[in-house]
């Protein structure tokens, strides 16, 4: 199998392999320093990716992420979990790099999704 790795971005590298099929790797501290301010923040894809693509996480090193870190991880996000009580109509908005956000899973076949992602210049101000 041939490979070429070729970077995209700082973190962010992709692999075309000879069956035409791409292989795209993404390297990032879970913990790093806030964009607007001086804490530091976790970055919680790995939450999600963890119950969707378990075998696509990895340390740097390429070792498994121990499931007993996984877990830990899934129980203080557990704890600091605020339920929204969502009424017909409701809208949140919230910003990415303050908040740490997710949903329970549902099924609503009615359900609309507005996503709009932008970099605000207000994205820094003190809440």
């Amino acid at each position: 199998m041939n490979i070429c790795t070729q970077p995209i971005s700082e973190g962010l590298g992709k692999q075309i392999i000879n069956d035409d099929s791409v292989r795209i790797e993404y390297i990032f501290s879970a913990v790093t320093s806030s964009r607007c301010g001086n804490h530091q923040v976790f970055i919680n894809s790995i939450l999600p990716t963890m119950q969707l693509n378990p075998e696509v996480l990895r340390f740097e090193d390429d070792s498994e992420i121990p499931a007993d870190v996984m877990k830990e991880l899934n129980e203080i996000a557990e704890r600091l979990t605020t339920e929204m009580a969502w009424q017909k109509g409701d809208i949140l908005m919230i910003d990415n790099t303050k908040i740490m956000h997710g949903r329970r899973n549902f099924t609503d076949e009615k359900r609309n999704i507005y996503i709009r992602l932008c970099s605000p210049a207000f994205s820094c101000l003190k809440m």
